[in-house]
């Protein structure tokens, strides 16, 4: 029979004592390791459950076709006074006089080629100046409107903008374009319809351009006062960049890059191909 000192039985005592503790600690750690993952798991759960319900609910309670069509309306509600007025028609009917005074019937040689190129050019040159500045005015006037409906989610930014760029169209773009369609055949342009139809586009892609670029600086300038101020200067510098004043192989490296952001390069480009392009031009010598 063995006997069982007092020393031995303090030390197994001890060495259980240790073995018990460690045990313990063990699944204290474990079971404060399962309730910290179980308290990061629940968030996450709950964030992809909110996500999902977010997702699944619409962003704009209507269409894209009806958020289009009602600020269309209030666009050209609100505009009703200031589309069509006698100060823009007489604008009008001015530039068509001042045109066919200087460029009235101009033959087709080759000595009058510098006078077309300069007519084509001047129809860009007299809208898109006043174009550029007068679309600055269009979103300064309802920033706080546009942020608070915004805020409550009424409509996005695409359908208020096309909105405004319709509604605006009849005294920003259509008159200038009536402009330069009743002056083609008075000043004696190419004579085909097709050119007509083509130069007629081409007018009218470039002064909606300038627009867009207006609504754009408005936009990007906060200050009314400095967006004034800068839309003329920089209308400028992107219309000398259009290839008339300095041809475009000519253009200093320095601002060459520029004028692949002038909406005039393009405009004019088009209506030289169009005036000059696939035809003979009759030699005066």
């Amino acid at each position: 029979m063995d006997i069982v000192t007092e020393d031995e039985g303090v030390g197994a005592l001890a060495d259980h004592w240790r073995d018990s503790s460690a045990r313990n600690k063990v699944s204290e750690s474990s079971a404060t390791g399962a309730g910290e993952q179980a308290a990061r798991l629940s968030p996450c759960r709950k964030r992809r459950s909110t996500l999902a319900i977010l997702n699944a609910q619409p962003k704009f309670k209507a269409s894209f076709a009806t958020q289009l069509r009602l600020l269309t309306v209030r666009s050209m509600r609100q505009n009703r006074g200031e589309r069509l007025t006698c100060v823009s028609l007489y604008y009008t009917v001015a530039y068509i006089v001042f045109t066919s005074a200087l460029w009235f019937r101009l033959p087709d040689d080759t000595a009058h080629i510098y006078q077309r190129l300069s007519l084509l050019f001047f129809f860009i040159v007299a809208q898109c100046v006043a174009i550029v500045t007068t679309s600055m005015t269009t979103f300064h006037r309802e920033r706080a409107l546009l942020s608070r409906e915004r805020a409550k989610k009424m409509y996005g930014v695409l359908p208020y903008f096309l909105a405004k760029t319709m509604s605006d169209m009849t005294s920003t773009v259509f008159l200038p374009t009536l402009y330069g369609c009743v002056s083609y055949p008075l000043t004696n342009l190419r004579p085909t319809f097709p050119s007509f139809l083509s130069f007629a586009l081409a007018l009218y892609l470039t002064l909606s351009t300038a627009q867009s670029c207006g609504l754009f600086l408005s936009v990007a300038i906060p200050s009314l006062r400095v967006g004034l101020t800068l839309a003329p200067v920089l209308s400028v510098f992107l219309i000398i960049l259009a290839g008339f004043y300095v041809p475009l192989n000519q253009l200093p490296s320095s601002v060459e890059w520029a004028s692949w952001l002038s909406f005039a390069r393009y405009g004019f480009s088009g209506m030289v191909v169009n005036e000059f392009g696939g035809r003979s031009v009759p030699c005066t010598e």
